[in-house]
């Protein structure tokens, strides 16, 4: 294990971290909450569908009425919709909102997803925080690329709100039933679970425009999902669950791992010297909002036996979702084990996602575990161990093997 520092760890439990949650959820002061307003835009359209000036028809299923606002911390808002028989592209997108927070729009973007039935984003449109002006709730037209769409889509909203910064968007109660939801593309969304629809309405268009462009559904393909540790040895290869999770301030976890040379299909020590490192994966969620989670990061190490750091790097918190999942945080290439650690074959890996009560990733862990080999610390203030817990971090291996050997089955999380 790495040498110990003698100052405790400060962790934040989930219940801390929820709280904080709420408060971006609602909004924060009344000063800064917008009133719900009893009437809508006198400009904006008034039947269920119908053709606006331009020719375009509009989709909605509000009555132009708020009935509330709601900002959805680490959430995104949606509508399901159908499309009409004489329109089948998407021109652009109105919604009924306000800005809160600082009166200079944050000089970032929220985004406008087209989705298919099956949640697949056809066309991710970014647009300029400043658009929402920090004023009384009114329609905004979100002019989008002429976006060709199936008979049902989706269209996605995701304002990244935090506490001082984030978009209010009205709902209407006076439905028939809702056909609105929450959650994000890479999270699945989810049916709101009052009888309300989120006021967003579609502008469709027989032909498209192609004023900002032309998506169209036969040039659309679906992502393709690789994993980038396939084919490695995991260790441990026990799969175990979840029991709970932890987010520590400003440290993270780590976990030691010692490879036998049994574990890799070696009888000697010499056999590590096959052995490559090609990344770990971990059992992780993330939490808050408000940040860039492409540019925020995690810093990784790798350090040997005595402590010295053998490889360090970063990795965005955008790989972590807010659903706890497995994790892969792949070397930018294959590393010698023996380069990592010493030639006991023992390496320790720590993360540090520098975290804050509204920013940071839960490390999942196993309680009591009947050995255990995890620790809390930054690689600058040292490690300390902790007994009641065993961070759910694998090793990914590889083996130097002859020309035209056979490949080992992969093995299975």
């Amino acid at each position: 294990m790495i040498a110990n520092s003698p100052r405790k760890a400060v962790g934040w439990s989930a219940a801390t971290i929820v709280l904080a949650a709420s408060l971006i959820c609602a909004g924060l002061t009344n000063a800064q909450t917008p009133k719900a307003t009893t009437t809508g835009n006198k400009d904006a359209p008034a039947a269920k569908s119908g053709e606006n000036g331009a020719g375009e028809v509009i989709v909605k299923y509000d009555d132009g009425t708020a009935d509330g606002q709601k900002s959805l911390g680490a959430s995104g808002h949606a509508v399901a919709f159908k499309r009409p028989a004489n329109a089948t592209w998407v021109e652009a997108v109105e919604i009924f909102a306000s800005r809160y927070g600082h009166p200079e729009p944050p000089k970032e973007s929220f985004h406008v997803y087209v989705l298919n039935n099956d949640r697949q984003v056809l066309a991710d449109v970014p647009i300029p925080y400043e658009t929402i002006k920090r004023e009384a709730v009114t329609w905004y037209t979100l002019r989008t690329p002429s976006i060709e769409v199936p008979e049902e889509f989706l269209i996605g909203l995701a304002f990244n709100p935090a506490e001082r910064k984030g978009i209010y968007l009205s709902y209407d109660k006076n439905v028939e039933k809702s056909h609105s939801l929450v959650g994000l593309p890479d999270e699945g969304y989810e049916p709101v679970t009052e009888k309300y629809d989120w006021m967003v309405r579609v502008q469709m268009a027989a032909k498209p425009s192609g004023q900002k462009g032309t998506f169209k559904l036969a040039d659309w393909k679906p992502p393709k999902k690789t994993d980038t540790l396939a084919g490695t040895i995991i260790l441990p290869r026990k799969v175990v669950v979840t029991q709970d999770k932890q987010s520590y301030g400003g440290e993270g976890p780590a976990i030691e791992f010692t490879i036998e040379p049994s574990q890799v299909g070696e009888t000697s020590p010499a056999g590590l010297e096959k052995v490559k490192v090609r990344g770990f994966s971990l059992y992780a969620s993330r939490y808050g909002s408000g940040y860039d989670a492409q540019t925020t990061m995690v810093k990784v190490a790798v350090l040997d036996s005595k402590g010295a750091v053998r490889w360090k790097g970063e990795v965005p918190y955008a790989l972590f979702k807010y659903k706890p999942a497995w994790v892969n945080v792949t070397l930018p290439k294959p590393m010698p084990l023996l380069e990592l650690a010493q030639k006991d074959g023992k390496l320790t890996v720590a993360f540090d996602p520098e975290a804050q009560q509204r920013k940071g990733i839960y490390f999942h862990y196993q309680k009591e575990p009947a050995k255990p080999h995890s620790s809390v610390g930054t690689v600058a203030s040292g490690f300390e161990p902790v007994s009641t817990r065993e961070w759910l971090i694998r090793i990914h291996l590889q083996k130097e093997r002859p020309a035209g050997s056979a490949t080992r089955p992969t093995d299975k999380r």
